[in-house]
């Protein structure tokens, strides 16, 4: 269970599962006082590793988890999503307490409507090991297919070798 999740360097992913999960030798052992048998295994994780300018569909969080500086997205109800004010379709306005609106509406009408399903461009990974979901992305929103602006700066990718099997 540490390992889902959380970007793992060795991985080259944040793993979402594993299969094929085989103990590596036929003996175990005891670590300090724990009461189980630790043991090495093969596995193949299945996971999550977006590279630059790849796509992907997330939902947009409640309007009491939103910012003035940009809008935070869910992907796969785990890992955030934050576009920029900057990468924010210019018809959208920040209005306190109620999120992100369609601009000039008298209303406040919630810019997403009714599904606050979205498809975001990832632009830059971020890496906190600090926090509980250290895998975070920052990107520009994309409508019909094209991208809501164009990126100002191409954001660094840091591309990890794929590896299919690993030992932990």
């Amino acid at each position: 269970g540490a390992l889902l999740l959380r970007f793992n360097t060795v991985l080259g992913c944040a793993p979402l599962g594993f299969k094929r999960l085989e103990p590596t030798g036929t003996h175990g052992g005891i670590v300090g006082e724990s009461p189980y048998v630790h043991f090495f295994i093969d596995f193949v994780a299945v996971g999550l590793r977006p590279r630059f300018q790849q796509r992907l569909l997330g939902r947009v969080q409640e309007a009491g988890s939103q910012t003035s500086k940009g809008i935070n997205i869910q992907i796969l109800g785990a890992f955030n999503f934050f576009v920029n004010k900057s990468f924010v379709p210019e018809d959208a306005a920040f209005q306190e307490g109620f999120g992100w609106v369609v601009r000039g509406s008298p209303d406040f009408a919630p810019y997403f409507g009714e599904s606050p399903l979205v498809l975001v461009e990832v632009i830059d990974k971020v890496f906190k090991p600090s926090v509980v979901l250290p895998l975070n992305f920052r990107g520009n929103m994309c409508a019909d297919g094209v991208r809501a602006r164009a990126p100002k700066q191409q954001a660094s990718d840091v591309e990890v070798p794929s590896a299919k099997k690993a030992r932990t």
